[in-house]
Protein backbone atom coordinates (compact mmCIF):
# COMPACT_ATOMS: atom_id res chain seq x y z
CA UNK A 1 0.00 0.00 0.00
CA UNK A 2 1.38 3.67 -0.84
CA UNK A 3 2.32 5.61 1.70
CA UNK A 4 0.45 9.03 2.72
CA UNK A 5 4.32 10.83 2.33
CA UNK A 6 4.70 9.12 -1.49
CA UNK A 7 1.08 9.49 -1.91
CA UNK A 8 0.89 13.59 -1.16
CA UNK A 9 4.68 14.23 -2.72
CA UNK A 10 3.27 12.84 -5.96
CA UNK A 11 0.19 14.86 -5.39
CA UNK A 12 1.91 18.10 -5.26
CA UNK A 13 3.87 17.52 -8.19
CA UNK A 14 1.06 16.69 -10.35
CA UNK A 15 -0.53 19.94 -8.91
CA UNK A 16 2.38 21.91 -9.72
CA UNK A 17 2.31 20.25 -13.31
CA UNK A 18 -1.38 21.34 -13.75
CA UNK A 19 -0.61 24.94 -12.59
CA UNK A 20 2.21 25.50 -14.49
CA UNK A 21 0.71 24.05 -17.44
CA UNK A 22 -2.26 26.39 -17.32
CA UNK A 23 -0.18 29.84 -16.26
CA UNK A 24 2.58 29.08 -19.20
CA UNK A 25 -0.37 27.90 -21.79
CA UNK A 26 -1.92 31.29 -20.70
CA UNK A 27 -0.88 34.16 -20.77
CA UNK A 28 -2.58 36.20 -18.12
CA UNK A 29 -4.38 34.90 -14.82
CA UNK A 30 -7.81 35.10 -14.82
CA UNK A 31 -7.94 32.92 -18.38
CA UNK A 32 -5.13 30.77 -16.61
CA UNK A 33 -7.83 30.48 -13.33
CA UNK A 34 -10.95 29.60 -15.60
CA UNK A 35 -8.71 27.25 -17.45
CA UNK A 36 -8.25 25.49 -14.11
CA UNK A 37 -11.40 25.77 -12.70
CA UNK A 38 -13.28 24.39 -16.13
CA UNK A 39 -10.72 21.55 -16.95
CA UNK A 40 -12.10 18.09 -15.72
CA UNK A 41 -8.19 16.54 -14.93
CA UNK A 42 -7.18 19.86 -13.52
CA UNK A 43 -10.30 20.18 -11.25
CA UNK A 44 -9.62 16.38 -10.05
CA UNK A 45 -6.11 17.10 -9.72
CA UNK A 46 -6.93 20.21 -7.42
CA UNK A 47 -9.44 18.25 -5.40
CA UNK A 48 -7.07 15.67 -5.06
CA UNK A 49 -4.55 17.99 -3.40
CA UNK A 50 -6.74 19.28 -1.13
CA UNK A 51 -7.47 15.89 0.29
CA UNK A 52 -4.20 15.32 0.43
CA UNK A 53 -4.19 18.20 2.62
CA UNK A 54 -7.31 16.92 4.93
CA UNK A 55 -5.04 13.87 5.77
CA UNK A 56 -2.23 15.26 6.46
CA UNK A 57 -3.86 17.99 9.02
CA UNK A 58 -5.58 15.00 10.34
CA UNK A 59 -2.65 13.19 11.34
CA UNK A 60 -1.26 16.07 12.78
CA UNK A 61 -4.03 16.41 14.96
CA UNK A 62 -4.02 13.59 16.12
CA UNK A 63 0.16 13.59 16.89
CA UNK A 64 -0.60 16.91 18.66
CA UNK A 65 -3.76 15.51 20.81
CA UNK A 66 -2.97 11.68 21.04
CA UNK A 67 -0.01 11.51 21.02
CA UNK A 68 1.61 8.46 19.69
CA UNK A 69 -0.88 5.59 19.75
CA UNK A 70 -0.16 1.64 19.76
CA UNK A 71 -2.10 -0.79 17.87
CA UNK A 72 -4.23 -2.27 20.59
CA UNK A 73 -5.56 1.93 20.41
Amino acid sequence: MIRLRTYAGLSFLATLAVIYHAFSSRGQFYPATVYLSTSKISLVLLLNMCLVLMLSLWHLVKLVFLGSLREAE
